[in-house]
Protein backbone atom coordinates (compact mmCIF):
# COMPACT_ATOMS: atom_id res chain seq x y z
CA UNK A 1 0.00 0.00 0.00
CA UNK A 2 1.36 3.51 -0.99
CA UNK A 3 1.69 5.73 2.32
CA UNK A 4 3.29 8.68 0.56
CA UNK A 5 0.31 10.76 0.09
CA UNK A 6 -1.55 10.13 3.37
CA UNK A 7 1.91 11.00 5.11
CA UNK A 8 1.98 14.53 2.94
CA UNK A 9 -1.50 15.42 3.82
CA UNK A 10 -0.46 15.07 7.61
CA UNK A 11 2.24 17.18 7.27
CA UNK A 12 -0.05 19.47 5.38
CA UNK A 13 -2.68 19.88 8.18
CA UNK A 14 -0.04 19.56 10.72
CA UNK A 15 1.53 22.51 9.53
CA UNK A 16 -1.79 24.16 9.34
CA UNK A 17 -2.83 23.66 12.93
CA UNK A 18 1.13 24.99 14.06
CA UNK A 19 0.59 28.15 11.87
CA UNK A 20 -2.70 28.43 13.45
CA UNK A 21 -1.34 28.33 16.76
CA UNK A 22 1.29 31.25 15.34
CA UNK A 23 -1.55 33.54 15.22
CA UNK A 24 -2.57 32.56 18.69
CA UNK A 25 0.19 32.91 20.39
CA UNK A 26 0.65 36.60 18.50
CA UNK A 27 -2.88 37.19 19.91
CA UNK A 28 -2.07 36.45 23.31
CA UNK A 29 0.77 38.48 23.29
CA UNK A 30 -1.10 41.55 21.85
CA UNK A 31 -3.68 41.56 24.53
CA UNK A 32 -0.85 41.18 27.33
CA UNK A 33 0.77 44.09 25.85
CA UNK A 34 -2.72 46.21 26.51
CA UNK A 35 -3.26 44.46 29.48
CA UNK A 36 0.40 45.17 31.40
CA UNK A 37 2.45 48.00 28.93
CA UNK A 38 5.01 48.54 31.31
CA UNK A 39 6.19 45.48 30.25
CA UNK A 40 5.92 45.42 26.57
CA UNK A 41 9.71 45.09 25.76
CA UNK A 42 10.05 41.52 27.31
CA UNK A 43 6.84 40.76 26.14
CA UNK A 44 8.19 41.52 22.53
CA UNK A 45 10.96 39.84 23.10
CA UNK A 46 9.28 36.80 24.75
CA UNK A 47 7.08 36.44 21.54
CA UNK A 48 9.82 36.91 19.28
CA UNK A 49 11.32 34.19 20.76
CA UNK A 50 8.87 31.42 21.57
CA UNK A 51 7.91 32.09 18.06
CA UNK A 52 10.99 31.46 16.63
CA UNK A 53 11.38 28.08 18.62
CA UNK A 54 7.65 27.52 17.53
CA UNK A 55 8.62 27.54 13.99
CA UNK A 56 11.62 25.08 14.61
CA UNK A 57 14.54 27.79 14.20
CA UNK A 58 17.65 27.51 16.40
CA UNK A 59 18.90 31.16 16.74
CA UNK A 60 22.32 32.27 16.59
CA UNK A 61 23.82 35.92 17.59
CA UNK A 62 27.05 37.17 17.12
CA UNK A 63 28.94 40.50 17.81
CA UNK A 64 27.84 43.09 19.53
CA UNK A 65 25.23 45.59 19.67
CA UNK A 66 25.46 49.17 19.80
CA UNK A 67 24.95 50.44 23.31
CA UNK A 68 24.43 54.14 22.62
CA UNK A 69 20.37 55.60 23.32
CA UNK A 70 20.20 56.41 19.75
CA UNK A 71 21.18 53.92 16.63
CA UNK A 72 20.52 53.25 13.40
CA UNK A 73 20.72 49.39 12.24
CA UNK A 74 20.56 48.31 8.48
CA UNK A 75 20.98 45.12 7.24
CA UNK A 76 19.85 42.55 4.54
CA UNK A 77 16.09 41.26 3.67
CA UNK A 78 15.18 37.75 3.27
CA UNK A 79 12.13 37.41 5.40
CA UNK A 80 9.22 38.40 7.67
CA UNK A 81 11.37 36.21 10.12
CA UNK A 82 14.19 39.07 10.47
CA UNK A 83 11.86 41.16 12.30
CA UNK A 84 11.42 38.11 14.81
CA UNK A 85 15.03 37.30 14.84
CA UNK A 86 15.73 41.26 15.56
CA UNK A 87 12.85 41.31 18.47
CA UNK A 88 14.24 38.29 19.84
CA UNK A 89 17.86 40.11 20.40
CA UNK A 90 17.29 43.28 21.22
CA UNK A 91 13.57 44.58 21.84
CA UNK A 92 13.89 47.94 22.06
CA UNK A 93 14.23 47.97 18.13
CA UNK A 94 11.40 49.74 15.89
CA UNK A 95 11.03 48.87 12.13
CA UNK A 96 10.16 50.88 9.10
CA UNK A 97 8.06 48.59 6.97
CA UNK A 98 5.53 48.25 3.92
CA UNK A 99 2.58 49.58 4.33
CA UNK A 100 1.22 46.22 2.90
CA UNK A 101 2.31 44.58 6.20
CA UNK A 102 -0.67 46.75 8.82
CA UNK A 103 -3.22 44.50 6.58
CA UNK A 104 -1.86 41.23 7.80
CA UNK A 105 -4.04 39.20 10.11
CA UNK A 106 -2.84 39.88 13.79
CA UNK A 107 0.87 40.46 12.24
CA UNK A 108 -0.70 43.88 11.26
CA UNK A 109 -2.03 44.96 14.29
CA UNK A 110 1.40 44.05 16.51
CA UNK A 111 3.34 45.81 13.89
CA UNK A 112 1.35 49.07 14.71
CA UNK A 113 1.72 47.89 18.18
CA UNK A 114 5.26 47.98 18.61
CA UNK A 115 5.52 51.49 17.04
CA UNK A 116 6.39 50.43 13.21
CA UNK A 117 6.75 53.08 10.55
CA UNK A 118 4.04 51.86 7.20
CA UNK A 119 5.68 53.72 4.02
CA UNK A 120 4.38 53.66 1.03
CA UNK A 121 7.12 52.62 -1.51
CA UNK A 122 5.66 53.26 -4.29
CA UNK A 123 4.78 56.68 -3.33
CA UNK A 124 7.15 59.51 -3.18
CA UNK A 125 5.28 61.23 -0.65
CA UNK A 126 4.81 58.35 1.41
CA UNK A 127 8.70 57.80 1.58
CA UNK A 128 9.17 61.97 2.22
CA UNK A 129 7.14 61.79 5.09
CA UNK A 130 8.51 58.97 6.54
CA UNK A 131 11.28 60.50 6.58
CA UNK A 132 10.60 64.01 7.78
CA UNK A 133 9.03 61.44 10.44
CA UNK A 134 12.05 59.36 11.53
CA UNK A 135 14.54 63.00 11.47
CA UNK A 136 12.15 64.45 13.73
CA UNK A 137 12.15 61.20 16.07
CA UNK A 138 15.78 61.21 16.31
CA UNK A 139 16.24 64.34 17.56
CA UNK A 140 13.29 64.35 19.98
CA UNK A 141 13.29 61.27 21.84
CA UNK A 142 16.28 60.27 24.45
CA UNK A 143 16.46 57.10 23.13
CA UNK A 144 15.83 54.99 19.23
CA UNK A 145 16.50 51.97 18.15
CA UNK A 146 14.91 51.68 14.33
CA UNK A 147 15.84 48.88 12.12
CA UNK A 148 15.24 49.30 8.58
CA UNK A 149 16.33 46.82 5.62
CA UNK A 150 17.41 49.77 2.91
CA UNK A 151 16.52 47.37 -0.27
CA UNK A 152 13.11 47.93 0.43
CA UNK A 153 12.10 44.41 -0.34
CA UNK A 154 12.97 40.55 0.73
CA UNK A 155 15.63 38.60 -1.49
CA UNK A 156 18.13 36.25 -1.28
CA UNK A 157 20.72 38.07 -1.96
CA UNK A 158 21.29 41.72 -1.72
CA UNK A 159 21.63 42.77 -5.46
CA UNK A 160 19.67 45.24 -6.04
CA UNK A 161 21.16 48.76 -5.17
CA UNK A 162 19.96 50.10 -1.09
CA UNK A 163 17.86 53.00 -1.22
CA UNK A 164 19.91 56.44 0.21
CA UNK A 165 16.90 57.68 2.60
CA UNK A 166 18.06 56.20 6.14
CA UNK A 167 21.74 57.04 5.19
CA UNK A 168 20.23 60.81 5.31
CA UNK A 169 18.46 60.70 8.02
CA UNK A 170 21.36 59.06 9.78
CA UNK A 171 23.67 61.89 7.97
CA UNK A 172 21.13 64.63 9.09
CA UNK A 173 21.16 63.75 12.64
CA UNK A 174 24.28 62.18 13.24
CA UNK A 175 23.03 59.12 14.48
CA UNK A 176 25.03 55.82 14.39
CA UNK A 177 24.90 53.52 11.59
CA UNK A 178 25.48 50.00 12.47
CA UNK A 179 24.99 46.68 9.55
CA UNK A 180 23.56 43.60 10.72
CA UNK A 181 23.19 40.65 8.37
CA UNK A 182 20.58 37.66 8.36
CA UNK A 183 21.69 34.05 7.25
CA UNK A 184 18.64 30.89 7.13
CA UNK A 185 19.55 27.46 6.57
CA UNK A 186 17.54 26.33 4.51
CA UNK A 187 17.89 29.65 2.69
CA UNK A 188 14.88 29.67 0.46
CA UNK A 189 12.55 27.87 2.55
CA UNK A 190 13.13 30.19 4.76
CA UNK A 191 12.48 33.38 2.64
CA UNK A 192 9.63 35.50 1.45
CA UNK A 193 9.97 36.48 -2.08
CA UNK A 194 9.00 36.30 -5.50
CA UNK A 195 4.73 35.08 -4.84
CA UNK A 196 4.71 33.03 -1.43
CA UNK A 197 2.46 34.04 0.48
CA UNK A 198 2.16 34.62 4.00
CA UNK A 199 -0.14 31.75 5.23
CA UNK A 200 1.29 29.10 3.09
CA UNK A 201 4.81 30.02 3.56
CA UNK A 202 4.16 29.05 7.07
CA UNK A 203 2.92 26.05 6.19
CA UNK A 204 6.02 25.41 4.17
CA UNK A 205 8.44 26.65 7.16
CA UNK A 206 6.80 23.72 9.64
CA UNK A 207 7.42 21.32 7.45
CA UNK A 208 11.25 21.72 7.61
CA UNK A 209 13.56 20.30 9.56
CA UNK A 210 16.82 21.46 11.44
CA UNK A 211 16.55 25.00 10.47
CA UNK A 212 18.78 27.45 11.77
CA UNK A 213 18.87 31.34 11.51
CA UNK A 214 21.97 33.37 12.29
CA UNK A 215 22.87 37.45 12.73
CA UNK A 216 25.91 39.19 12.66
CA UNK A 217 26.12 42.18 13.96
CA UNK A 218 28.76 44.55 11.98
CA UNK A 219 30.58 47.48 12.15
CA UNK A 220 29.70 50.56 13.50
CA UNK A 221 30.12 53.74 11.07
CA UNK A 222 28.79 57.67 11.03
CA UNK A 223 27.35 59.20 8.01
CA UNK A 224 29.25 61.38 6.13
CA UNK A 225 28.38 60.47 2.60
CA UNK A 226 24.60 58.64 2.35
CA UNK A 227 25.30 57.91 -1.37
CA UNK A 228 28.27 56.24 -0.68
CA UNK A 229 27.57 54.56 2.58
CA UNK A 230 24.45 52.34 1.29
CA UNK A 231 26.87 50.83 -1.24
CA UNK A 232 29.43 50.05 0.92
CA UNK A 233 26.82 48.63 3.76
CA UNK A 234 25.37 46.59 1.27
CA UNK A 235 28.69 45.30 0.14
CA UNK A 236 29.34 44.08 3.34
CA UNK A 237 26.45 41.99 3.82
CA UNK A 238 27.14 40.44 0.32
CA UNK A 239 30.66 39.91 1.72
CA UNK A 240 29.25 38.09 5.03
CA UNK A 241 27.13 35.89 2.30
CA UNK A 242 30.43 34.77 1.23
CA UNK A 243 31.21 33.29 4.62
CA UNK A 244 27.68 31.64 4.98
Amino acid sequence: MNTTQPNEHKIVIKGFLQTIYLFILTFKYLIQSYLYPKNILKLKQQWAQQAIRWMGYQLESSGKIHPENKVIFVGNHISFIDILVLMAIHPRISFVAKKEIRSWPIIGWGAQRIGTVFVDRNNKQSRSTAKDQLIQSFANETELHLALFPSGTTQLSELKPWKKGIFEVAHQTQTPIQMFYIHYEPPRESAYIDDDHLFTKLIEVFQKKNKKVKIVWGPIILSKDPIMEASTTRLWTLQEALCH
